[in-house]
């Protein structure tokens, strides 16, 4: 069936008509239930104490902003979804239909109805998607590799938090940059938050878009990271956006090179540039960026692996795929003097392509087992035919089986030949 929501016109499978609209309001309450500040608070007081949660810290800050996220590709966001009675019944009967198991899953035993309509809008892929908020443990190891005294890392697209919080957690200062006012907004309040609790952090976070200079960073930065936009991937809806009035290569030439001049500008003789980005498949980012940076006077030393989780519903339409992401990392200097922990680092990404490629040897001789095993069987088979002994051809059938899935050939009983 056909419903429309926020304008748009979208197909279903699932819905169960029977939610009433009561029943409706009451989910829609529960999702966007917002955490109190004493929660909040506590849960800033235990990532000052090396904890990693901030689910209440951005459940209370900047959840509300992240769900108005959308896009052309994805023109619903998850407020719109919210809003939309019609939408919630499509999920409830998703829910009912038990997509991607969240109902037999035992993981999900103790979820309300609620939770598991929750889980299954981030999971809806085709018409909406939750923006992600970055790891903030992926933070705290990038910046653990640069400790020092009166570190300073810039980040140059501020995102939800996460990236804040794990800077002031890692006692460097922080600068952010972000054309988003209402976001902006609430990190500065993050930050005063947090400041309350740990005298000692540091922050200093303007409106206003990576590409614009800020002349008063210059040679202060030691460390410059973050993951800026994907072009037009998602729209934040608010503030003077890096893809508004321009196309690809407007984009690269407007927004992304006068970024990596200012970042030059801005870090130190032995600062580090870090760009975490991959291509997608209507452009070339990771490649068109990374050029532009090593025009810009940049050298190209290596890249880290970002580890982040592939979705259930990527999973079930394209089979098991990486959504692991890169870093890459630049300096101005063509010899990179290394930290013990970045050659600590490095060892382990050489040791990972090692297992990894390992892994994909094994992987290809146990297809080609069970192809090998796969032709025995069928010439078995066909051997089969040459007799009319019953028990044997039992025997054969027996064994495949435990091919079924595989099987190539029909099986036909000596008794029908």
């Amino acid at each position: 069936m056909t419903i429309t929501v926020a304008g748009h016109k979208i197909n279903v499978a699932s819905f169960d008509e029977h939610f009433t609209c009561e029943q409706c309001d009451e989910i829609r309450t529960q999702i966007r239930k917002k955490f109190t500040p004493a929660e909040m608070t506590e849960e800033l007081t235990k990532l000052s104490q090396k904890s990693t949660r901030t689910h209440n810290i951005i459940n209370y800050y900047t959840r509300e902003l992240l769900w108005d996220v959308k896009s052309e590709k994805y023109p619903l966001s998850m407020n719109d979804c919210l809003d939309s009675d019609d939408f919630l019944r499509h999920i409830k009967g998703q829910v009912d239909n038990d997509l991607y198991k969240i109902s037999s899953n035992p993981k999900f035993s103790h979820f309300t109805l609620a939770q598991r309509m929750l889980q299954l809008l981030k999971l809806e892929g085709k018409n909406m998607r939750v923006a992600g908020n970055y790891p903030i443990n992926s933070v705290k190891n990038v910046l653990s590799q640069h400790k020092g005294k009166n570190k300073v890392y810039y980040d140059y697209s501020c995102g939800w938090g996460n990236r804040l919080l794990g800077s002031m957690v890692s006692d460097f200062e922080y600068l952010g940059t972000d054309p988003n006012h209402k976001l902006v907004e609430k990190l500065k309040m993050m930050y005063n938050n947090f400041k309350q609790i740990k005298g000692s952090a540091k922050a200093d976070i303007r409106c206003q878009g990576s590409e614009i200079v800020v002349p008063e960073w210059k040679n202060k930065v030691d460390i410059a990271f973050s993951s800026p936009p994907y072009f037009d991937l998602e729209d934040y809806q608010y503030g003077n956006q890096s893809i508004k009035d321009r196309n690809y290569t407007r984009w690269l030439e407007e927004y992304w090179k006068p970024t990596v001049i200012n970042i030059k500008l801005y870090l130190k003789e032995d600062g580090l540039f870090l760009l975490n980005i991959k291509n997608t498949k209507e452009h070339a980012l990771l490649d068109d960026m990374k050029k532009i940076a090593i025009s810009c006077g940049f050298y190209y030393h290596y890249s880290d692996v970002l580890k982040t989780p592939t979705r259930p519903n990527v999973v079930a339409r394209a089979g098991k795929i990486s959504s692991d992401e890169e870093i890459l990392v630049f300096s101005t200097l063509d010899v990179l003097d290394k930290s013990e922990a970045t050659i600590k680092r490095l060892e382990e990404i050489e040791q990972a392509k090692i297992v990894d490629f390992n892994n994909r040897q094994k992987y290809y001789e146990e297809v080609y087992a069970r192809h090998q095993e796969e032709i025995r069987i069928k010439k078995e088979y066909e051997d089969s035919l040459v007799t009319v002994d019953t028990n044997e051809w039992k025997k054969t059938i027996k064994s495949m089986k435990k091919y079924k899935k595989r099987k190539r050939v029909k099986a036909v009983p000596p008794s029908k030949q």
